[in-house]
């Protein structure tokens, strides 16, 4: 029974119902409620209401509690049960604190109840993770348990090519075909599937950031890979953390990408081109060359890894031209190195948004810069290019190097069944890649990928292995910046060999082979390029024989020479080095004759210095006698006084 409203105010020492009945809020001081009673009893109903739910918080416990993990929608949880004997014949509800779908009721008999099977989703911006199922009972969370939710999809954003066959065949199919190769074998990620969702990069700077923005826009991408080019990267990947998502390539090389106070959360399966340069250097350093040219171009210019190393060597640049992009011809550029005499270059120009290697090619023809003592050293991806042009005919390609990176251990069967689809019709089409896609499909095989299509393969692999590190053996929750971490830290067995990445999330070097061009055989292995314990230098070790430009069995010694250096050589650009005992014809090398060739000799009596320090007589018959402070002679010799000739009889 209710009290009475005058006893209940008369509790709350209210002298006076006027205040109450008339809902007045401005009383006099002696009608006003006093604060501090009131504040007593709400706080001893609140008191009163915690212990009522702490006690029911005690006596409630899981029978069969939550498991610790369970697939996404596939993998039901049977038998969830509670028991609560407080709770007689109440009513349970289930609920999750992020699959939003879940609310299962039941009725408790006897304090105790068995919820019906069920199956969690993932939320909508998670990669699978942790979620919290909770019991209450008349609006009151009465008991919780937690569950790690195994993802069915991972979404990955890859920032592919298909501008060009070559685009989507060496850079963007392999791993796209590779991506379902793992996911139909089930090894590492066993109840999930990567979603590998491909946009355009096409090296293009806009093209790619609208890509990239579509993929961080969506929240259920975990990751993107690509760009296809270095300078798209500098543009996508710093967008990509500022939301969290890391980026990974597996074809850009330009070394500012190393910058982790810039890319932040950027790494790559490819070292960057200043390790690249280490296999040319090695080459450099065992023919001993002095002197080389670089050609580079504004796209992407050589670093200043280069040139400390080069210096380092003893090595001289000449000429480092820089070459405007986009230009169809380079003769004005390339009458710069002609005139270095220098034949020894060093590009790293290749066709990109531009062809510009073809226009370097074509250029080079012209000017006969193919032909013996040139040797060119192509960089990646412009040995690529020069493997495959025509505009240099196979003629003149002989004697100039790549480099081909040979790790000690491949996985055949990946690289196989990736080669398998890529080479069939039915299933490039089935699976949306028909059409222009089978243009170059055909005939692919394991020694024909690209090195692109294999990094871009290792980039796949390498997402893999983070997801599986992170969602089946530590089964925690993890934003971008966990996954990059955990991307970095591995070590693995890649299809090309060992991966690991150092501290700029740059990969390794591996050892390679130096590629010379073989005529009828085209580039073919020619010697080992090792690393070196504690430099920073690799090692060239020739392996076979093979001829220079021009079919030339000499080594070049890097420098030209316009005449012939007599007694001499050609040791310096456009300067002959004397051999000791041996001067310059000044007459015969200003007018384009052989240099070195007056022999030194102080004076020759009755004779003329032919030789340092050898006379031959005059026409006479004298003997001739060298008279020299300047060489040691024999003592005999050396006095012996200069014979006179007997006269002959008329």
């Amino acid at each position: 029974m209710k009290r009475p409203k005058e006893k209940f105010l008369q509790e709350l020492s209210v002298p006076s119902q006027s205040c109450w009945e008339e809902g007045t809020i401005v009383c006099s001081k002696r009608n006003m409620i006093k604060s501090r009673d009131i504040r007593r009893v709400i706080g001893a109903i609140i008191f009163s209401l915690f212990l009522q739910s702490a006690s029911a918080q005690t006596t409630c416990s899981w029978t069969t509690p939550p498991p610790s993990s369970v697939n996404e929608k596939t993998q039901q949880i049977n038998g969830l049960s509670i028991s609560c004997p407080g709770g007689a014949t109440s009513t349970a509800i289930l609920t999750s604190s992020v699959d939003s779908t879940l609310s299962l009721s039941i009725q408790l008999v006897n304090g105790a109840g068995t919820f019906p099977a069920f199956t969690l989703t993932k939320g909508a911006t998670q990669a699978g993770g942790t979620q919290t199922l909770a019991v209450s009972i008349n609006g009151a969370s009465v008991l919780t348990g937690k569950t790690y939710v195994i993802p069915q999809t991972v979404d990955i954003g890859f920032l592919a090519n298909f501008d060009v066959p070559s685009g989507w065949m060496d850079y963007s199919l392999p791993p796209i075909v590779f991506t379902s190769v793992l996911n139909e074998e089930r090894s590492l990620l066993p109840n999930t599937v990567v979603n590998l969702n491909a946009k355009p990069s096409n090296c293009s700077v806009t093209v790619s950031a609208a890509s990239a923005f579509s993929f961080l826009s969506s929240p259920t991408i975990v990751a993107i890979m690509g760009p296809d080019c270095s300078g798209c990267a500098m543009v996508d990947a710093p967008m990509a953390a500022a939301f969290d998502v890391p980026v990974i390539s597996g074809t850009n090389g330009n070394p500012a990408l190393s910058d982790k106070s810039v890319y932040k959360m950027y790494m790559r399966t490819l070292a960057n081109n200043d390790a690249e340069d280490s296999f040319l250097l090695s080459i450099i350093q065992y023919y001993g060359w002095k002197y080389v040219n670089l050609v580079t171009f504004d796209y992407l210019p050589y670093g200043d890894h280069m040139y400390a190393a080069l210096s380092e060597l003893n090595v001289t640049v000449s000429v480092n031209l820089v070459l405007q992009s986009g230009k169809t011809t380079y003769t004005t550029e390339f009458q710069q190195l002609t005139k270095s005499k220098v034949s020894i270059i060093l590009t790293n120009v290749y066709n990109n948004v531009n062809l510009d290697s073809d226009a370097m090619f074509r250029t080079a023809v012209a000017l006969n810069m193919f032909d013996y003592p040139f040797v060119w050293l192509f960089g990646n991806p412009s040995g690529d290019d020069f493997t495959s042009t025509t505009i240099v005919p196979d003629s003149k390609k002989t004697g100039h190097f790549y480099f081909r990176r040979s790790p000690t251990i491949t996985n055949a069967a990946w690289r196989q069944k990736v080669c398998d689809r890529l080479n069939n019709d039915t299933w490039m089409t089935t699976n949306g890649w028909g059409g222009p896609y089978l243009q170059r499909t055909k005939g692919l095989t394991v020694p024909t990928m690209t090195d692109y299509g294999l990094w871009n393969m290792n980039a796949v692999l390498t997402i893999f292995y983070a997801l599986q590190s992170l969602i089946y053996t530590q089964k925690i929750d993890f934003d971008g910046q966990l996954l990059y971490t955990t991307m970095r830290a591995l070590n693995f067995t890649g299809v090309q060999g060992p991966m690991a990445f150092d501290s700029n999330g740059d990969a390794y070097n591996v050892p390679a082979e130096g590629l010379a061009w073989i005529p009828g055989q085209k580039f073919q292995p020619v010697g080992t390029i090792l690393p070196v314990i504690g430099s920073q230098f690799l090692k060239f070790t020739p392996n076979t024989a093979f001829s220079w430009a021009s079919g030339n069995t000499t080594q070049p010694n890097g420098v030209i020479c316009d005449h012939n250096c007599g007694q001499g050589s050609c040791s310096q650009p456009g300067t002959c080095i004397c051999k000791t005992g041996w001067v310059q014809d000044k007459t015969l090398f200003l007018a384009g004759g052989s240099d070195c060739t007056i022999a030194l000799c102080s004076a020759c009596v009755n004779g003329q210095c032919v030789a340092p320090n050898v006379c031959q007589c005059n026409p006479h018959g004298l003997e001739a006698t060298v008279v020299s402070s300047h060489f040691h002679f024999n003592k005999q010799a050396s006095m012996t006084k200069p014979k006179r000739a007997r006269k002959h009889l008329r």
